[in-house]
Parts: C-alpha cells; sequence; structure tokens
C-alpha cells in the first residue's frame, strides 16, 4: 500500500490535517500557513482517482465555478465540467467530521501538486463558517496591535489605502485581499488567508479585530460610523459565500451581527494621499480604537 504524504496547515486558527495520495508542495509564501504535527481539527483525505465518484442527480447550488450537491447524510462540491470531465470532487459530512478530495488523475494526470490548490478545490467558506468564521474581500494593516480591515469592490482603493497607512503611520500590511474573520467567546481574531489576490502577502499573522472601514472613493475625506443596517448589507456584499444556500447565508449574517454589536463598521469616503490616513486616523483615536499619536 502506497504511504500517504501528511501535511499540517494553520488556516484561520483551524488546524487542518492532509493525508494525500499525490506530494503536494508550497508555492511561494504559502508555507507560511504550514505547521508542526497537531491533533488537527479537521482531517482531509486528498484521494487519486482515475474516475470520479458519483453525485446526486440536480445540484443545490452554484457559485460558477463549483456544484454543490447533497444526499441527506453527505454534501459535495464538484468542480465544473469541462470537455475532459471535473477535475476535482470533494464529499464531506455536514460536521466536517468527514472530508474526502478526489482528484481525477485519470484526465487530469499531476493536475494537482501544491497544497495551495487543494485548498482552492475544498469546501474552504463553508468549513470556516463551521468554526465560526468567514471569508472578507480586505486589506488589513496592523495598529497598536489591532487589525484594521479596509473593504469595498475591487478597484476601490483597499490596497492603496494600506499603501498609505503603511507609507505615513509605519503600519505593517498583512492582509492585501482577504482577511478571515473568527469569533471566539465575544470577541473577533484576524487572519490572514493563503490565497491572497494577485499581489498576494501571504501571513497567517493573528490580531485582534479592532475596526473596519467601507472605502469609496470621492473628492474630500468624510467618515461616520454606519448603522448596522447600512453596515450589514456593505459586508455581506464583500463576504465570499454562497447567496443561494440559505443555510451559510444565515450563518454569516449571524456571524456580522454578533460583530457589529462590538465592533465600529466606519464609511471613509477618501482621497488617495495623507489626508485620508488623516481623517481616519483621528476618528479611531477619538473612539478608543487605537491609542492618540501625536501629530508632532
Amino acid at each position: 500500500m502506497q504511504m500517504k504524504e501528511i501535511l499540517y496547515l494553520s488556516v484561520g486558527d483551524v488546524r487542518i490535517g492532509l493525508r494525500s495520495d499525490v506530494p503536494l508542495g508550497f508555492l511561494d509564501g504559502t508555507a507560511a500557513f504550514r505547521c508542526e504535527a497537531c491533533l488537527p481539527d479537521v482531517w482531509i483525505d486528498v484521494i487519486a482517482a482515475e474516475v470520479l465518484p458519483a453525485t446526486p442527480n440536480n445540484p443545490c447550488g452554484d457559485d460558477g465555478i463549483f456544484q454543490y450537491y447533497q444526499d441527506g447524510s453527505l454534501c459535495y462540491k464538484k468542480a465544473k465540467a469541462g470537455q475532459d470531465g471535473a477535475v476535482s470532487l470533494t464529499v464531506y459530512a455536514p460536521d466536517f467530521s468527514r472530508i474526502e478530495l478526489y482528484l481525477n488523475e485519470g484526465a487530469f494526470p499531476d493536475v494537482v501538486q501544491t497544497a495551495d490548490k487543494v485548498l482552492q478545490l475544498l469546501p474552504m467558506r463553508q468549513m470556516l463558517a463551521h468554526f465560526q468564521a468567514m471569508l472578507l474581500h480586505s486589506s488589513r494593516i496592523a495598529v497598536c496591535d489591532k487589525a484594521i480591515l479596509f473593504t469595498a469592490p475591487s478597484g476601490t482603493g483597499k490596497t492603496t489605502q494600506a499603501k498609505l497607512w503603511n507609507r505615513f503611520e509605519k503600519a505593517e500590511i498583512v492582509s492585501n485581499d482577504r482577511t478571515i474573520l473568527r469569533k471566539q467567546g465575544n470577541d473577533f481574531s484576524s487572519y490572514g488567508y493563503p490565497v491572497d489576490g494577485s499581489s498576494p502577502i501571504y501571513s497567517r499573522k493573528w490580531l485582534p479585530l479592532g475596526a473596519i472601514v467601507v472605502l469609496c472613493q470621492g473628492a474630500e475625506n468624510h467618515i461616520r460610523r454606519l448603522p448596522v443596517r447600512q453596515a450589514l448589507k456593505c459586508l455581506t456584499e464583500q463576504t465570499a459565500m454562497d447567496f443561494r444556500d440559505t443555510e451559510e447565508r444565515m450563518t454569516i449574517q449571524q456571524l456580522w451581527l454578533d460583530l457589529l454589536a462590538v465592533y465600529p463598521v466606519y464609511q471613509l469616503i477618501c482621497t488617495p494621499d495623507q489626508d485620508a490616513v488623516t481623517c481616519l486616523r483621528k476618528q479611531l483615536e477619538k473612539d478608543e480604537v487605537i491609542a492618540v499619536v501625536s501629530d508632532s
């Protein structure tokens, strides 16, 4: 019997054990998410198959890249099929006590060779939600040992504002495009994610959440704290989820409501310059999110 390769990862402080039929490496800085041997929160078996197992007849969800199925006791995530079939199929229990990722080696030999690719094929959104975590489209900076997140549709200026804070306030940029937010007790913690956009920053650094800033471009800088209903709408739109999956949507919505009961969410209409940094910093200081820093 062929020995399985065993790797351990930590994603959002969820410890993942991979038992793989195929050798798996790491691309670029995603090795930062590798951790020492441990008792995982979840075990994932990566299985090389000549033919993928069958799925139920009718999908219950579709996010454009994967189709989702259920048969009562098991869930399925299947890559959309091309001319040669589907690359992968994940079969998992709703409580993630069983997770099997089947790779279609018959049609796509050696197509998956890295742990990064494995994560892209797994139901990571659903697994994170099971552990009270969610994935927000955002840049993340470390200010006074707290995480400040910038979120907005692509092209609005998340990376620009993060870089401005790095330049003028020496803030460390710890996520570029995606941030995990996880509820632990009554608090929310933030973490990096291994798949972090086109200019990734590979960091699984933990930081307690300080605030979230919803960005809008403007000719002048204005900031206000958003009321819960408006904040919920803005944050939900930038959260990775299948909006057609009622259970997933309700889980994420409750997490956001729990967060909004404790943490400030601001709308910052901003310019791409130091004035935007000053505007936000003064508000964070006023609300005691961060310590007051002298302008001298």
